[in-house]
């Protein structure tokens, strides 16, 4: 069993609460280092090569796809506690 651990990802969603906190979406970008929000298209070819036999020998892992928010991690969420 494998898992996708993406990263803030653009959706109908989201915009709805990055509309409202224009500053939040400012301060995502900044801290992942490809510099802007996840797509849904960025997720898709993970999920193609979990489950291609190119990933036979992975096993039991949380592949994290964030586009970079690991390597910047900050606290962004605690700047906009409404959107917790």
């Amino acid at each position: 069993m494998n898992a996708i651990a993406p990263g803030p990802i653009a959706t109908d969603f989201s915009r709805e609460v990055y509309e409202a906190n224009p500053q939040l979406l400012i301060k995502i970008a900044q801290n992942t280092a490809l510099g802007r929000l996840g797509q849904a298209e960025d997720i898709g070819p993970v999920i193609a090569f979990l489950c291609s036999e190119a990933a036979a020998w992975v096993n039991v892992r949380r592949l994290g796809a964030s586009g970079g928010q690991m390597i910047r991690r900050t606290r962004v969420w605690s700047d906009f506690p409404s959107c917790r």
